[in-house]
């Protein structure tokens, strides 16, 4: 019995430290989901494993808190396998400048990256995604139901592409780490 009692307070002091450290703008419930998820899978919370993906429920007519894993996350998941062989660095497309929504934005038209899988002879096999920019930017979406890209995808776009091509290329490389998509991928899009 005082197990749990202690477990309930440690997990109510945990929450705490997350909504004033690393999660500041969740609530309590979200904070409790990340707790849970990361209990289930055995990470640690502290390294931010997964993120709180706010998302428009078409279905409940509003935003709700998705928990998802992150681009580190896979990066971890890689490299624990003990066949984890690098990245490549970002490789992207031609820029293209155009209005989308009402947010005039210059972005790269592509981006590719490679993860390098070591096989069991030793050798490194690559596993090459390319990802478009105009196929995955977030929007501000939500009631706005806006296409204009969200700010962060506004305000780096080149990194937010290649964290979603990096995300597939290890998906390629580690398909034992599931297809669920990453945060990046999945932030401003809709739940149906």
């Amino acid at each position: 019995m005082t197990t749990a009692v202690t477990t309930q307070q440690d997990n109510e002091a945990l929450i705490d430290v997350l909504l004033n450290s690393l999660y500041p703008n969740a609530s309590r419930e979200s904070a409790l989901m990340v707790i849970s998820y990361c209990q289930h899978a055995g990470y640690d919370v502290m390294q931010k494993p997964v993120h709180i993906v706010p998302m428009w429920d078409s279905q409940a007519g509003k935003m709700r808190d998705v928990i998802m894993p992150g681009i580190n996350l896979y990066r971890v998941n890689s490299a624990r396998s003990g066949f984890y062989g690098g990245m490549s660095e970002p490789e992207f497309g031609p820029d293209i400048t155009e209005m989308v929504g009402n947010v005039s934005i210059t972005y790269p038209a592509w981006c590719k990256v490679s993860a390098f899988r070591i096989t069991a002879d030793g050798q490194k096999a690559e596993f090459p995604a390319i990802e478009r920019w105009k196929e995955n930017y977030a929007v501000k979406g939500g009631q706005e139901k806006s296409i204009a890209p969200n700010s962060m995808w506004a305000k780096r776009p080149r990194g937010q592409i290649a964290k979603c091509a990096a995300a597939q290329a290890l998906r390629l490389a580690f398909p034992e780490m599931g297809a669920q998509p990453t945060a990046e991928e999945m932030e401003g899009k809709t739940i149906h």
